[in-house]
């Protein structure tokens, strides 16, 4: 991992965590605090060498940062009210949902399955 890459994860290792503390409050949103559990699972897969980044309730990843040059991923995962994960795949132009699960080392492993052989 290079070491922009390194410094971009640790960012939003820190961005998760304090997204988690602010949604504790459940009447602050209906997202639950369960995000910084998906970044660092991501992190210990194959997925550390893409560009984290989320959108609404959704953990994305893309080839750069710079959105100019950057390609997103066919794949992502998105938080529920229910407090899991939906691994959502986009290949085929259709959005489908492959996994639910409550485990976040589950949902990076289905995420970086949709994402094998992507980039």
């Amino acid at each position: 991992m290079t070491d922009q890459l390194d410094v971009l994860w640790d960012e939003m290792c820190e961005r998760a965590r304090l997204r988690d503390d602010f949604t504790r409050d459940r009447e602050s949103s209906w997202v639950p605090p369960i995000l910084h559990a998906l970044v660092t699972a991501a992190r210990s897969t194959t997925l550390r060498r893409f560009h984290p980044f989320t959108s609404h309730a959704m953990l994305r990843f893309a080839t750069s940062r710079r959105h100019d040059e950057a390609t997103i991923a066919p794949g992502l995962v998105s938080l529920t009210a229910a407090g899991t994960y939906e691994v959502w795949d986009r290949r085929s132009g259709a959005t489908v949902v492959v996994s639910t699960t409550n485990d976040p080392v589950q949902a990076a492993a289905a995420l970086e399955w949709v994402l094998a052989g992507w980039h």
